[in-house]
């Protein structure tokens, strides 16, 4: 820096200014000669001087369990919404797996913060069970859970509405007649398979219908434990007339069992799912369901911390990114 202001002919205050992106009190003639010449004499930010001048490490930290979650759709989708945000900030994006020994409790992750590591945490996938996120509230370091109902009134979230999308499911398959629904829920300490249960027996005992469990089958969040679980509810003797899936890797799944079964969907049975990934598109029906904006829930929630860390003050809890109905093929009309 010391070498352009002398070239330039200006202080080395200056310099720091305009390679800072600040525009008060340099020309644009002046501006522009300055970037001409630091670009000419290769100059680069010293990331680590920035951060002891700054205060700030200059990396927002993303926190999943990498099992299950790392090089899904969901993910790439998610990232690739953090990544859209964060294009023309001062940041950048760390990984750290909740599952690992590094970080597998709130005080692990909560030194990520404390050493100046991330400026701030987004969380993905958090389970009941978990108890970095409380932790590292109580420390009030700057996260947000994206894309999972709140652990509690304490915790910021960005999030889809789960019971309106539910609802909006629901609403679909009583339109077309049905009255036999079943449901596809996932692990009982991911939040938001249970946000989506309840709202399914909520809607049920609203309009009078009757919630057999034997019509619920529990599974992971995966395809191929719900074409397995799927496999054994499908040789019942008394179906339902249409599943609602937790999201589209179930029902994806119950598609898998319901054709190695030879059982007809939508004619025998209907299902819709959650969430409405690449290949439930292309999937044999093709499948009903819930849009849910990944790309732009990622983006929320990265623009929603920076904001959080650059004006020191917790933000407002947000409202829930309203659902859309995609309709395909996978429904039958019983009306």
């Amino acid at each position: 820096m010391e070498d352009i202001a002398r070239e330039c002919g200006v202080s080395k205050m200056t310099i720091s200014r305009v390679l800072n992106g600040k525009k008060n009190g340099v020309s644009d003639s002046k501006r522009d000669e300055i970037l001409a010449v630091a670009d000419r004499m290769k100059y680069r930010t010293n990331r680590l001087a920035k951060s002891f001048f700054s205060n700030r490490s200059g990396f927002i930290g993303l926190a999943l369990p990498f099992e299950g979650l790392l090089g899904s759709y969901y993910f790439a989708r998610l990232v690739s919404g953090i990544q859209d945000a964060l294009k023309d900030s001062e940041w950048e994006l760390a990984l750290f797996d909740t599952l690992s020994e590094s970080f597998d409790d709130g005080q692990k992750l909560a030194s990520l913060y404390l050493e100046k590591r991330v400026d701030g945490l987004i969380a993905i996938a958090p389970h009941y069970d978990d108890k970095f996120v409380e932790s590292i509230t109580e420390e009030e370091i700057p996260i947000l859970v994206a894309g999972e109902p709140a652990l509690d009134d304490a915790v910021l979230t960005v999030n889809l509405d789960d019971e309106a999308g539910i609802e909006i499911l629901f609403d679909h398959l009583r339109k077309k007649g049905h009255k036999d629904i079943g449901f596809i829920s996932g692990p009982d300490n991911v939040l938001s398979a249970q946000t989506r249960e309840a709202a399914y027996r909520m809607l049920m005992s609203r309009h009078r219908l009757l919630v057999k469990n034997e019509w619920i089958i529990k599974a992971a969040y995966s395809r191929e434990e719900a074409r397995n679980k799927s496999l054994k509810f499908l040789t019942r003797k008394e179906l339902p007339t249409a599943m609602i899936a937790a999201n589209d890797s179930m029902a994806l799944g119950f598609l898998d069992a319901a054709i190695i079964r030879g059982i007809k969907v939508p004619d025998a049975i209907s299902i819709v799912g959650f969430d409405d990934l690449q290949e439930s598109a292309s999937s044999y029906p093709k499948l009903t369901t819930v849009h849910q904006p990944i790309r732009r829930l990622g983006c929320e929630a990265t623009r929603t911390l920076i904001n959080w860390i650059n004006n020191g003050q917790r933000p407002e809890p947000l409202p829930g990114i309203p659902a859309k109905l995609v309709i395909r093929q996978s429904v039958r009309d019983l009306s």
